[in-house]
């Protein structure tokens, strides 16, 4: 695994919002397989992948910020 954090932290993320995988998938742009990867810590998301999550899930700055600390590690 890439970081127990990063992937905890996307999933919360897209379960807060009572999303399904394929939801956060269509608000963001990402594909289903990578943010499944993501999310299982198989891979770890460029910060342009990053941004696109953060502009889906509608974070606020500081929780951007937290957000790229925990994965870009």
């Amino acid at each position: 695994m890439i970081r127990d954090t990063a992937d905890t932290t996307l999933r919360q993320l897209r379960e807060s919002k009572g999303w399904t995988l394929v939801d956060a998938c269509r608000y963001s742009g990402v594909s289903p397989i990578r943010l499944s990867e993501y999310e299982r810590g198989i891979r770890q998301p460029s910060s342009k992948t990053l941004m696109k999550l953060s502009l889906a899930y509608k974070l606020e700055p500081e929780e951007v910020k937290e957000l790229w600390s925990n994965v870009l590690k």
